[in-house]
């Protein structure tokens, strides 16, 4: 399976926009596009997952990462709440 982002810029913040499975098989390719994310709209992130169809434990590898990374270059990573 595989994984699609979609970067919308909204100020301040860049909401990362996740669909289909995060895991092994996807997980670095994801790490990759969030490293970009975060160089070319800053360093606060709004990552929204409901699209995300199935995720294992390296896909929440990457979300720790997002947290430690973001926090790291002096922002932080969110996750989007529904509705």
């Amino acid at each position: 399976m595989m994984v699609r982002t979609v970067v919308v810029d909204e100020g301040p913040t860049a909401v990362f926009q996740v669909e289909g499975e995060l895991d092994r098989t996807t997980a670095g390719e994801f790490r990759r596009e969030l490293l970009a994310a975060l160089d070319t709209h800053g360093p606060d992130v709004t990552l929204d997952l409901s699209r995300v169809s199935f995720m294992d434990c390296a896909g929440l590898g990457v979300l720790a990462f997002a947290c430690r990374e973001a926090s790291r270059v002096g922002g932080r990573a969110r996750r989007a709440t529904p509705g």
